[in-house]
């Protein structure tokens, strides 16, 4: 989406952070509609499932409960805030957390180590998929912790340029094609 924005606004420049601050307009993911802050808009919400390898017993069962994610190794990605939510969100109702084999801080990698059989993660079906899904991971439904992630965009600062008002819409546009 950003690279077709730019090929048809070579003239406007982006600095991309993972901190708000000093950003005309913050994307960000929460684990429910309810928590969107008051001015931003609702992109998309997409479901959450774990991701394991082709070779996994249950990858061709399509679905696992939140009592068979209790003895995976899971690999995280570290200092993440949105990835913890959701981790924690899911096993909130368990009295123990399943044990964490791998903290690694990108996605790419997060793959990689799943697609080698090294562990299982949660990770955005829609998003995730979309980006670089290696070919031998298959994701899992959850089936008795339905969980989900609101993702959402919110323009900071009191005043938007005309560049910024178009690439609202254009994001909006990306994530209906999602």
């Amino acid at each position: 989406m950003l690279s077709e924005f730019i090929h048809e606004h070579p003239y406007v420049s982006f600095s991309i952070s993972s901190e708000p601050r000093g950003c005309d307009i913050l994307i960000d993911s929460v684990p429910s509609t309810y928590d969107i802050p008051e001015g931003a808009k609702l992109l998309m919400t997409e479901e959450i499932c774990l991701a394991v390898s082709a070779s996994h017993p249950l990858a061709k069962t399509g679905h696992i409960t939140v009592k068979q994610m209790m003895n995976e190794k899971f690999i995280d990605l570290a200092n993440t805030p949105s990835y913890s939510e959701v981790f924690n969100s899911v096993f909130s109702h368990c009295r123990r957390t399943p044990s964490i084999a791998y903290s690694c801080n990108d996605y790419i990698l997060q793959g990689k180590l799943i697609s080698l059989g090294l562990g299982v993660s949660l990770v955005a079906s829609v998003t995730w998929t979309s980006s670089s899904l290696p070919e031998n991971i298959c994701l899992l439904h959850i089936d008795d912790e339905k969980c989900f992630r609101s993702i959402y965009y919110m323009p900071l600062g009191s005043f938007q340029t005309e560049n910024q008002r178009i690439f609202q819409k254009k994001l909006e546009e990306y994530f209906t094609m999602l």
